[in-house]
């Protein structure tokens, strides 16, 4: 019974060790049918405007998009996303889950998105900065600091409260990446 109890207390951090996700990750989605959105100026070809990035966008099924990233940076690294476009209180953000084919369980990554005409713009939560805020609200939570990993709220009506609150924030995004269409 002992090591069930300590079994149990570590599942979470093994979860997370195993969504190959950052440092943040969520195991609950940020959309939900009223807020899911669809946007066609997504679909396309898209090159980052260091152009070491390409990032392919398809329409997929049920409001869903296929999003394939290729990084030239370094060594290609090629990744393949499931997209769904949330609007809240009038901003769009992009859901993203990695498809890791199996071998991870999935988690959430968020990105601000700004769509005008042939310009994309993708701008990340910092995590660094939300696990700074988010702790020092929770000063029991102090001691973890050191930690790697911030677990999201775990129900997508207080994601989209968090996401909102902070959305106009700039500590709260990273700089963001520009993508220009390809045509």
């Amino acid at each position: 019974m002992k090591y069930m109890k300590k079994l149990i207390l570590w599942m979470p951090a093994v979860a997370l060790l195993m969504t190959g996700c950052g440092s943040m990750v969520s195991v609950s989605p940020l959309y939900s049918d009223e807020t899911v959105t669809q946007n066609a100026g997504l679909i396309g070809t898209w090159q980052a405007s260091t152009g070491d990035d390409i990032l392919l966008v398809r329409a997929g099924d049920n409001k869903t998009y296929q999003a394939l990233y290729t990084s030239m940076k370094d060594s290609a690294s090629t990744m393949l996303f499931q997209v769904q476009l949330v609007k809240l209180q009038g901003t769009l953000y992009a859901d993203l889950v990695r498809d890791t084919s199996g071998w991870a369980i999935p988690g959430h990554a968020f990105a601000k998105v700004s769509l005008n005409g042939d310009t994309l713009s993708v701008s990340f939560l910092d995590s660094d900065w939300l696990k700074q805020e988010i702790l020092s609200g929770r000063p029991a939570a102090a001691g973890l600091n050191q930690s790697n990993f911030v677990v999201l709220p775990d129900s997508t009506a207080a994601l989209q409260q968090m996401v909102s609150k902070y959305a106009d924030d700039p500590r709260a995004i990273d700089g963001g990446t520009e993508f220009q269409r390809l045509h």
